[in-house]
């Protein structure tokens, strides 16, 4: 048998396009070559682990795929605690939704129509190979969403009412968060709300503005503790990087050596940049959350994690960084800092 006619041998696929340097397919991780394409669903040309998009095309069959079923909250739904289905394992790590540690009650949703769903429609979405859920179709809303949306826009809390789910009551706690924060100018994430958001669901404005006030004055903290251990450092005065040996970390392929050590912890490189005396600036996005960290371009060990930490930033490298986030997280700890 001829083996060279294999080699080089080229396919086409529609795979979701999500961002960053990979794609993924059923069983595969692809690295996606320059140009990259808008977020949506590609024709992709496939050789070996590379990909080309070549255009823009129609969602495939994903009968297959897992589905979750939630309520809609600012581009996100919300499940009850372990109610999404596992997943098959993935490219990405293998590890099932099943898990506990893959366990979430607010999940981002990818490629949502242009239009935006109303606040607490029910929205379905599949798992695509790569772990993220998007958007398949809406369901049919019930009495107990549009009485949930009349009452936010009074800013009044579900208190009581009669026949409302938990992933509704969470999205609910997670938009009347949102709003106060917004009116008292404090930014607020999702998932920072997702802390809150049965208890403030339950009693209203009072306990979203003493959420939002202590989350303010940590991150006041952190910053505060940030700006002392930049001073004691001063790491804008390290020596110059000695010669280093053939094969070394460089400045050149940080960006790349960052975006393959988020991956292989199931996170997504958004973008960096050099900001000078060795320091990369990171921006990430971990379990449908963005953050902006700032790391060694060479170790990349953590200087400022963009979280509260305690002052304990630079006991983590970049790699690491996304498993103390997942721990922040499930136990509703998490405080975005940077942004």
């Amino acid at each position: 048998m001829d083996y060279t006619k294999f080699l080089g041998k080229k396919e086409e696929a529609v795979l979701a396009y999500l961002g960053g340097p990979f794609a993924y397919g059923r069983d595969r991780r692809l690295r996606v070559g320059e140009p990259r394409p808008s977020l949506g669903f590609h024709r992709f040309e496939i050789e070996g682990r590379a990909a080309r998009a070549i255009g823009p095309a129609e969602s495939p069959d994903t009968g297959g795929l897992p589905r979750v079923r939630g309520h809609h909250v600012r581009g996100w739904i919300t499940c009850a605690s372990g109610a999404s289905p596992g997943r098959a394992a993935s490219p990405r790590h293998g590890r099932r939704e099943g898990d506990p540690a893959a366990r979430s009650r607010v999940e981002i949703v990818r490629l949502l129509p242009d239009e935006q769903p109303a606040p607490f429609s029910i929205v379905r979405a599949r798992r695509w190979h790569s772990g993220d859920l998007v958007f398949e179709s809406l369901d049919f809303d019930g009495e107990v969403e549009e009485a949930a949306r009349l009452r936010l826009e009074k800013l009044e809390p579900l208190g009581e009412m009669k026949g409302v789910p938990a992933s509704l009551r969470l999205a609910y706690g997670v938009a009347l968060t949102t709003a106060i924060a917004a009116r008292m100018g404090v930014a607020l994430s999702v998932r920072e709300a997702a802390a809150a958001g049965p208890r403030v669901a339950d009693e209203g404005e009072d306990a979203a503005r003493a959420f939002v006030g202590a989350l303010a004055a940590r991150r006041a903290e952190d910053a505060e503790q940030a700006r002392s251990r930049a001073l004691a450092l001063d790491r804008g005065a390290r020596e110059p990087v000695a010669a280093r040996r053939r094969g070394a970390p460089t400045l050149d392929d940080a960006h790349l050596r960052a975006a393959l050590a988020l991956d292989g912890v199931d996170a997504r490189l958004l973008s960096s940049r050099q900001l000078g005396g060795g320091n990369l600036e990171v921006a990430w996005e971990f379990m449908g959350e963005r953050f902006i960290s700032v790391i060694d371009a060479l170790t990349l060990q953590v200087f400022d994690s963009g979280v509260c930490l305690a002052g304990a930033d630079e006991l983590v490298t970049l790699d690491s960084l996304p498993g103390v986030i997942r721990e922040a997280i499930q136990t509703d700890a998490l405080v975005i800092t940077r942004r």
